[in-house]
């Protein structure tokens, strides 16, 4: 979780020029924690729902398989 909500926090502190725009990208991250006896496809499962649930939060956020989406402070924009 920790990695992936630094890069999530990366990514949305990048301002990219384009023409005569400033552009910030946000990111949603699921994440599902590989248990023992636990098959590849289930884990990958649960970190599909939980990037569902991250997108359908309100976006730009990580969640873990489980747990509900937690609000992200705005991204502040550059200028």
């Amino acid at each position: 979780m920790r990695v992936a909500e630094k890069l999530r926090e990366a990514v949305a502190s990048m301002v990219t020029p384009w023409e005569r725009e400033r552009l910030t990208v946000t990111m949603s991250l699921g994440a599902a924690p590989f248990r023992p006896g636990m098959g590849l496809e289930e884990c990958t499962r649960r970190a599909d729902e939980a990037l569902y649930q991250a997108k359908s939060g309100g976006r730009n956020q990580v969640v873990l398989a489980g747990t509900q989406p937690q609000p992200v402070p705005a991204t502040p924009v550059v200028s």
